[in-house]
C-alpha cells in the first residue's frame, strides 16, 4: 500500500512543478510585453540646445568699453571722474532727429571723452548737466551739425538715468536714477520742482526717438512713457 501511493504522488508533484513554470513563463511573457508597450507610449525627447557659444550680459557689466574698463562709483550729483562709463545718444534737436552719435566712452585719465567724429571733449571733474553742455558744443565744433543738439544720457556705469531740465527751481537740469515705476510728477517732484512763482504747466518728453508735449503733469501721468536717457523739460512760458 505503502508503495501505491508513494507511486501516485510522484505525477502531482511533477504536474505542480510543471505549472509552476508555466505560470512564471506568463509573467515573465506579460512584463516583455509591458515594457515594450512602454517604449512605444513614451515620447522622444528633443535634445536641449548647446549654450556654451551663447554670450551672457551680466549685470554690473553693460556699460563697459573694454576689460581694462574700471568701475568707478557714481553719484548723479557728483563731478564726473576719470573712468566713468557713459552711454549717450546725441541727436539734432530737430524734428529729423538725426542721430549724430551713440554708444558707449570712457572718460579718460586726462579727463576727455572720445566721441568720434564727434570730437574728445573735456569733461571730467564737471557735473553731468555741464557735460551734457560741453558734449553738445563739441558736435557742433566739430562739424558735425549747425542745428542745437541733445544729448540723451542714457546711463552712466550701469545707472540708468532721467533728465529733468527747463523751469525747475535748482535752476540746472537734474539727473536722475531711472526706474520703470517713475511717473513724470514724481521726477520733477525729485527734482526740485518748478521755479518760485511760475505759473507755467506744460512740458515736453524728448527721447532717443522723438518729442511730445502735454499741457500738464497730470496729462503726462496718463499717458507719458518714461525711459533711461529720456528729457523731460519744464515749459517756462506754456
Amino acid at each position: 500500500m505503502m508503495a501505491g501511493r508513494g507511486a501516485c504522488a510522484f505525477p502531482t508533484m511533477k504536474f505542480r512543478f510543471a505549472l509552476i513554470l508555466r505560470l512564471l513563463a506568463l509573467m515573465v511573457s506579460i512584463g516583455l510585453c509591458a515594457c515594450d508597450t512602454l517604449k512605444k507610449v513614451t515620447p522622444s525627447l528633443p535634445k536641449l540646445p548647446d549654450l556654451t557659444s551663447v554670450k551672457r550680459l551680466l549685470p554690473g557689466h553693460l556699460d563697459q568699453v573694454d576689460a581694462q574698463d574700471p568701475n568707478i562709483a557714481f553719484d548723479p550729483r557728483a563731478p564726473l571722474q576719470p573712468g566713468h562709463t557713459l552711454r549717450l545718444l546725441v541727436r539734432e534737436d530737430l524734428r529729423s532727429a538725426r542721430e549724430l552719435w551713440s554708444g558707449i566712452s570712457v572718460i579718460q585719465q586726462d579727463g576727455t571723452l572720445d566721441l568720434g567724429k564727434g570730437g574728445t571733449p573735456k569733461i571730467g571733474g564737471l557735473t553731468l548737466d555741464r557735460a551734457v553742455t560741453v558734449i553738445g558744443s563739441s558736435f557742433r565744433v566739430a562739424g558735425r551739425t549747425s542745428s542745437p543738439v541733445l544729448v540723451h544720457v542714457i546711463s552712466v556705469e550701469n545707472q540708468p538715468l532721467l533728465a529733468v531740465a527747463g523751469d525747475l527751481a535748482a535752476g540746472h537740469t537734474v539727473y536722475l536714477p531711472f526706474s520703470d515705476e517713475l511717473t513724470p510728477s514724481q521726477a520733477v517732484a525729485y527734482a526740485g520742482g518748478r521755479r518760485a512763482g511760475s505759473t507755467s504747466r506744460a512740458l515736453y518728453l524728448a527721447t532717443p526717438k522723438d518729442e511730445r508735449y502735454y499741457r500738464d503733469l497730470r496729462a503726462a501721468d496718463l499717458s507719458a512713457k518714461l525711459q533711461a536717457g529720456a528729457i523731460l523739460e519744464l515749459a517756462a512760458h506754456l
